[in-house]
């Protein structure tokens, strides 16, 4: 198939870009960086777009893995240097989608003192497959300045994801020294039958100076399966906290912790 890759770039202050996609299928396309159908890079400035009935299919990462390169097999996002990045996905789904590095179907990296509050609402990811972490969702902050990113997640979905290393269905994380604050909301949520080499479900972790404060409501943790560690949720980091309420954690697999 011919690939089609749409990259949407907004540099410099009070630049924005901020499109709306309805109805509108990704299938087999490929790209060498990050997102195999879709890359936002914003540098400084403005993105929030749109996709509402949108399906991400067979889309891949054929790069060499990297900080950029080979993430996101579907979606990537790239937050620098200021910039404000809070795409919203209502209706959709990431299935059979693979990336070369982490986020089998869907990558963020904030960095540099940036906001990312993405909404996540009836959305599945199912099928999808990771070289490193991350088989369905991947996002992480980096680089010294403050951070701030606060997902939500309504009516979400992570089915048959795969993971090579670490989060068979997602991770959300912090890496390198900072003062970031992430606040992902979990609401109504499914993490099932992902498959890692540790943590088959959820990752949430946080270090040095960073911190992670997780809510989790309504959620299914069920069948995951890992190699090694920890079946179902991991939480991690001495700043990393998770208050999980009325939900179901059962039948997962590992060698250590299956919840």
């Amino acid at each position: 198939p011919c690939p089609f890759w749409l990259w949407t770039d907004t540099e410099g202050e009070g630049s924005a870009c901020s499109p709306t996609f309805t109805n509108v299928a990704f299938r087999d396309n490929r790209a060498a960086d990050g997102g195999g159908a879709v890359a936002l890079v914003t540098d400084e400035g403005e993105a929030s777009p749109s996709f509402t009935r949108v399906r991400f299919e067979d889309n891949a990462t054929e790069g060499r893995a990297n900080a950029y390169g080979g993430n996101g097999g579907a979606f990537f996002a790239l937050a620098f240097r200021h910039a404000w990045v809070s795409p919203t996905f209502t209706d959709v789904t990431f299935e059979a989608n693979t990336s070369t590095g982490s986020g089998g179907a869907v990558e963020f990296f904030v960095s540099v003192g940036s906001v990312s509050n993405p909404v996540f609402e009836g959305v599945t990811f199912a099928g999808n497959t990771a070289g490193l972490d991350a088989g369905g969702l991947h996002i992480h902050t980096q680089d010294g300045e403050a951070n701030s990113v606060a997902p939500l997640f309504s009516n979400v979905r992570f089915e048959g994801n795969t993971a090579r290393r670490r989060g068979g269905g997602a991770v959300i994380n912090t890496t390198r020294r900072g003062a970031s604050v992430v606040a992902p909301a979990f609401v109504n949520v499914a993490f099932v039958e992902n498959t890692a080499d540790a943590v088959g479900g959820l990752e949430l972790g946080s270090r040095s100076g960073n911190t992670l404060d997780a809510e989790i409501t309504n959620a299914l943790f069920a069948r995951n399966v890992v190699a090694s560690s920890i079946g179902a949720l991991a939480v991690n980091g001495t700043d990393t906290d998770a208050v999980v309420s009325t939900s179901t954690i059962t039948a997962n697999e590992s060698r250590v912790g299956s919840a």
